[in-house]
């Protein structure tokens, strides 16, 4: 009867479990109690069914020889044994447990999942099992019972060589002319070499390297190569199997024990020099893959940095083309001004001569007009009739008034243009804060920014000091960022370049979904920004712009105010743990959380763009009037936050620079004022 948990043996070991049991011997994992370590006790009854005395004194002697070993072997791939207690009816080998269990159960759990163990890791088992075989081959020591339930693992996963009761042992009991039954040798079938399955008196490592062979070939097909024809390679069996692998089994299984590597140390060199050269294979096709991958980036990048250049070359033709327009029309208002100025000055001349002369003394040649519009034909000439000195004198004045006309006002300008002002369309609001426009390329609401002085900056951030007053000229900024509907007008009009990616945090269908039309645009970046700005007749905003805009005149914190922030007036992450909508929400969905000036979204929803070059050293030495920003630099400046849980709540004085789009960046236009 098995023994039971709790049950002290010799003294000393505690019985904790039964974990196997075969026709003769039962093994137990137990505790040492002084060492308060884990044991694998092997035991032997004397009173086991089946077992005569003979076969006793025989198993007796394979312990004794297993213990024997053990105190000569001491090999990381070899399970060690540490002691042999024998009493009148009972035998035990006290051996190294291990947890891992044994490499027939990871071989039958493979079959059950249909999942094939990866050939590395048959590799690394094959080459710690060679290495146990070459400590035991070091001492001319054959295993003869090599097989998946005699390869135990450690706690680690390390493979050991397990069993070396049957173990040939040169003039030793294990010798076949010293056992019981010297024929045939000893071993499991359909694990043993050609020769062992034959009458061969003493047998070679390289049996030992054949039942390996074996071993490797089931973990990677699950087929038994005993059972399968001769010289059957595993690679017919499993496509993965690279060649080097392939061809070394074919080395181990071969029936000459002489064209086999001739014991473990030699297999498992083999072993090793094989995966080495794998990995430096897989090593140089990744790092090719990679340079393929890098040279397609670069490849497609250059393609699109030609077709941004293009764009914007088309963006900046077209712009030039309006200017040359807008100026023609205003060289033909300008021509238009000074001819109905013209026609005004002659019907002044013949009012003022009707009032020298009555009817009667009006003199039959009138002077003639001082000047036509191109293409009018004159009024011809009659006779010449002498006027009176008054008259001349009178006439005389006149056209020296309509050449002071003709100069365009440049001898007396503030004088002359009072007498007929020209009216032209301004931008100028007409009650400052609060005033709002709608621009006609793409329909965007602007807002108001009346021309002062404000606070810029914050001493919460090193990069925002100091604070320091900038003086702005006015301005107009969009009411809310540039929504995905907008930017869709200007990538159809063939100016932009769509958004990088399609899809949102939590969405995939982003841009170009109609449910999402009034929602941010993202996944563009700077230059994306500033081309769609100038072909909706605007710009980035500055940098000083923009935080004017979002913060006002009186130095609040945030655009509402200087109160905490929450999920009502704006989307973002207001307590660094979790996001308001973990995601975009709808432009200006957030109206109390609105800035001075009537701006929606300056803090969280997303990233916005602005005009600057990021400079850390720049922000404090900017000039004080309308400043632009560094020349040059890495980054551009971002400003507002967004609605991304990682980052934390930012004041409106707060910047960061980035040079690439991203799911949660956006942008917004501004214009100046003439």
């Amino acid at each position: 009867m098995p023994f039971q948990p709790g049950e002290i043996l010799f003294g000393k070991y505690r019985i904790e479990a039964l974990i196997g049991q075969g026709a003769f011997a039962e093994v137990y994992r137990a505790t040492h109690m002084r060492l308060d370590a884990p044991r694998a006790l092997k035991l032997l009854r004397r009173n086991t069914p089946g077992i005569g005395s003979t076969d006793y004194k025989e198993f007796q002697g394979r312990f004794q020889l297993e213990a024997q070993l053990g105190t000569r072997l001491d090999h990381p791939n070899l399970i060690r044994v540490y002691d042999f207690e024998q009493a009148d009816d009972l035998s035990v080998l006290v051996m190294e447990y291990a947890p891992g269990g044994g490499l027939d159960k990871r071989i039958q759990g493979s079959r059950d999942q249909g999942q094939p163990i990866p050939v590395e890791e048959v590799a690394w088992i094959g080459l710690e099992v060679a290495r146990g075989l070459g400590a035991l081959h070091a001492l001319d020591v054959v295993h003869r019972d090599l097989k998946p339930s005699n390869i135990l693992f450690d706690g680690k996963g390390h493979a050991k060589v397990a069993d070396l009761g049957l173990a040939q042992v040169p003039g030793g009991p294990s010798m076949r002319s010293k056992l019981s039954q010297p024929l045939p040798q000893p071993g499991t079938a359909g694990y043993m070499s050609p020769e062992q399955e034959q009458d061969m008196p003493l047998l070679r490592p390289a049996s030992d390297v054949y039942a390996l062979g074996i071993v490797l070939f089931e973990l990677l097909t699950g087929r038994n190569y005993a059972l399968l024809k001769q010289g059957t390679r595993a690679a017919s069996l499993r496509g993965d199997v690279p060649v080097w692998l392939d061809d070394l089994l074919v080395r181990m299984l071969a029936e000459d024990p002489k064209a086999r590597p001739w014991n473990g140390e030699e297999a498992a060199g083999l072993l090793q020099a094989g995966m080495e050269a794998e990995q430096a294979r897989q090593a140089a096709e990744a790092a090719r893959r990679e340079a393929e991958q890098k040279a397609l980036r670069e490849a497609q990048e250059k393609v699109q940095q030609e077709e941004r250049a293009k764009q914007r070359r088309a963006a900046d033709e077209q712009v030039r083309l309006e200017t040359e327009e807008r100026l023609r029309e205003d060289e033909l208002q300008q021509q238009e001004q000074k001819y109905a100025q013209q026609r005004r000055l002659q019907a002044a001349a013949e009012v003022h001569q009707k009032k020298l002369y009555p009817k009667s003394q009006v003199p039959m040649n009138p002077a003639p007009p001082l000047q036509t519009k191109p293409g009018v034909k004159p009024v011809e000439r009659k006779q010449k009739r002498k006027l009176p000195v008054r008259a001349i004198l009178a006439i005389v004045f006149i056209g020296i008034a309509g050449i002071l006309f003709l100069i365009k006002g440049q001898l007396f300008p503030s004088k002359l243009r009072t007498l007929e002002p020209v009216v032209t369309e301004t931008e100028v609001p007409t009650s400052g804060i609060g005033s709002t426009k709608v621009r006609p390329k793409d329909g965007m609401v602007m807002v108001n920014v009346p021309a002062g002085n404000f606070s810029m900056g914050s001493n919460d951030n090193s990069n925002t000091q100091p604070v320091h007053t900038v003086y702005l000229d006015a301005y107009w900024i969009d009411k809310t960022d540039v929504t995905n509907g907008l930017y869709a007008k200007c990538v159809q009009a063939g100016n932009c370049q769509a958004p990088s990616n399609s899809g949102s945090s939590t969405r995939t269908s982003y841009y170009g979904d109609s449910q999402y039309a009034d929602y941010p645009v993202i996944n563009v970046n700077w230059t994306d920004a500033d081309t769609y700005c100038r072909w909706a007749g605007a710009r980035l905003p500055t940098e000083a712009e923009w935080e004017k805009a979002a913060r006002g005149t009186d130095g609040r914190a945030y655009p509402w105010g200087n109160a905490a922030p929450t999920c009502s007036l704006a989307n973002l992450n207001p307590n660094a743990n979790s996001a308001c909508a973990g995601d975009t929400s709808a432009a200006g969905a957030y109206p109390s959380g609105a800035s001075p000036y009537g701006a929606l979204d300056m803090a969280g929803n997303v990233w916005q763009w602005v005009n600057d070059w990021y400079g850390d050293t720049y922000y404090g030495s900017s000039p004080s009037t309308n400043p632009t920003g560094p020349a040059s630099g890495q980054y551009h400046v971002l400003r507002g936050g967004s609605w991304h849980p990682a980052i934390s709540v930012p004041n409106s004085a707060f910047r960061g620079g980035y040079d690439n789009s991203n799911i949660d960046i956006g942008f917004r236009c501004s214009r100046s004022l003439p």
